[in-house]
């Protein structure tokens, strides 16, 4: 299942980085690698393009001059962002058969060879710059039988440099120990710390920030690493920001349900037929999205599943805790679109169904018809929802549904005026885009149908304004 909607931001990342680059060195362009650091380890730089796969969305930090791109800022911000990589230091550039990108405390790598989910890896720079230390006391490996020792490296972790590596990504982000806790200057202050070295990071302890999340900071290892490979100073120099990307629109089955698991009916699906065709659009490689998604993908340069479906459930009822319950088990997520002034799903089920995954968004707060409603009450409708929903479950509310699909001109107004991303419609066929930002088409399933409708609705129906499709 996706992990619940990121709660990191561009700005909250920025807002921290004067405390965060106060300790740092000088610019590591002008830096020179010790002479025991060894000799370059990664291929020569070439002219050729990044190889990036389809690297649309991305963030330009005004700090250091640099942008970060799809699939490393996804990687970025999926890993601890700022506080665990620093600021990028370079634009990516290719060494050899790879795309990288060095950054303050880390150096990314494109490996497309890998399987999809795992092509992004993060550079040994512990390991290089440590490559000539091997008879120096902290690096030489210990007989074991230590707490906290790991033999594939033959050293220990212990103490807060231990709950530090737990609490920040372990073994896939900073890899195994290769060195004792010792004493070490830090030539950006000429001060003594205690420090330990990683295969991709070395931790220093900070006693002057005891008792804060800076206690424990990573070592600002990009710039020697970068230094000891001898790569060229002008890839340090300032880049433009990326152009935005393009608006694009897509081919989606946007499936609407209301009640599951209850006596067939129009709005109703049994639970056989729902677990069929959940069961069937898994066996068939169709992956769930959510309205993020789809957005980020139409607006922001996004990546979506080579067979994205979005399953949304209309009204908060209570029996969609079966469709929950069917969902989670396929590892599928959901959008379900709530009436703020009732409801059968309480507070607490839909705080748990965010923590699993799915995506809550606004359905109104009384479903009336809108287009007949008063100016005042379309905004109370419109508005009030949307600010209740994010008081009660402490998540942004970034899209409405129109109640009974009835909206006009007035009613996408209120609703692009009230700060959403994005209106949805109730049916109107698959073809999402950019122009339809504000009545984005569903297709309704009806407990009436066979799997056999199931399947032509979700792979080939389409429909320019169809009531009831």
């Amino acid at each position: 299942m996706r992990a619940p909607r990121r709660l990191w931001t561009l700005a909250l990342a920025l807002a921290l980085v004067p405390a965060l680059t106060v300790l740092a060195p000088p610019r590591p362009a002008g830096a020179t690698p010790s002479a025991a650091l060894g000799t370059p380890s990664i291929r020569p730089i070439n002219n050729a393009p990044p190889r990036l796969a389809a690297a649309t969305r991305s963030t330009y930090f005004a700090a250091t001059g640099h942008n970060v791109a799809d699939p490393f800022l996804r990687y970025y911000q999926d890993h601890g962002g700022l506080a665990i990589f620093g600021l990028p230091l370079t634009e990516p550039f290719q060494a050899g058969d790879l795309t990288v990108q060095y950054f303050e405390r880390a150096r990314f790598e494109y490996h497309p060879k890998n399987p999809p989910g795992s092509q992004v890896e993060l550079g040994q720079l512990g390991r290089e710059l440590t490559a000539k230390r091997a008879n120096e006391a902290p690096f030489k490996p210990l007989p074991g039988g230590t707490t906290g020792f790991y033999p594939q490296t033959g050293h220990t972790l212990q103490h807060g440099f231990a709950a530090y590596w737990q609490r920040h990504g372990g073994l896939a982000i900073f890899g195994y120990p290769i060195s004792e806790e010792f004493a070490e200057v830090n030539p950006a202050d000429g001060k003594t710390y205690t420090v330990q070295y990683f295969e991709r990071a070395r931790f220093e302890y900070h006693p002057e920030f005891k008792g804060t999340d800076y206690e424990v900071e990573l070592g600002l290892l990009g710039g020697p690493d970068f230094a000891l490979h001898g790569l060229p100073a002008g890839l340090f120099a300032r880049a433009q920001p990326a152009p935005p990307p393009q608006p694009r629109a897509l081919s989606l089955p946007v499936l609407m349900y209301h009640d599951v698991g209850l006596a067939q009916g129009r709005y109703s699906v049994p639970m056989a037929s729902f677990t069929a065709q959940l069961d069937w659009l898994q066996a068939n490689g169709y992956q769930t999205v959510t309205l993020d998604d789809v957005y980020d993908y139409m607006f922001a340069g996004g990546d979506l599943p080579p067979k994205p479906v979005m399953l949304t459930f209309d009204d908060g009822r209570a029996s969609q805790w079966n469709a929950v319950r069917e969902l989670n088990a396929r590892h599928m997520t959901g959008v379900f679109f709530i009436i703020a002034g009732y409801g059968g799903l309480t507070d607490d089920q839909l705080r748990q169904m965010i923590a699993w995954g799915h995506e809550i968004e606004s359905h109104s707060m009384t479903h009336p018809f809108l287009t007949r409603v008063s100016d005042s009450q379309l905004a109370y409708e419109v508005t009030v929802s949307k600010q209740q929903l994010e008081a009660r479950l402490g998540v942004p509310i970034d899209y409405f549904a129109y109640p009974d699909g009835d909206y006009d001109g007035r009613v996408e107004a209120a609703v692009a005026a009230a700060g959403y991303r994005g209106g949805i419609a109730a049916w109107g066929g698959r073809h999402w885009g950019p122009d339809k930002r504000w009545n984005e088409p569903r297709i309704e399933i009806s407990g009436f149908d066979t799997l056999s409708d199931f399947i032509f609705y979700a792979t080939s129906f389409d429909a320019s304004s169809v009531p009831g499709r």
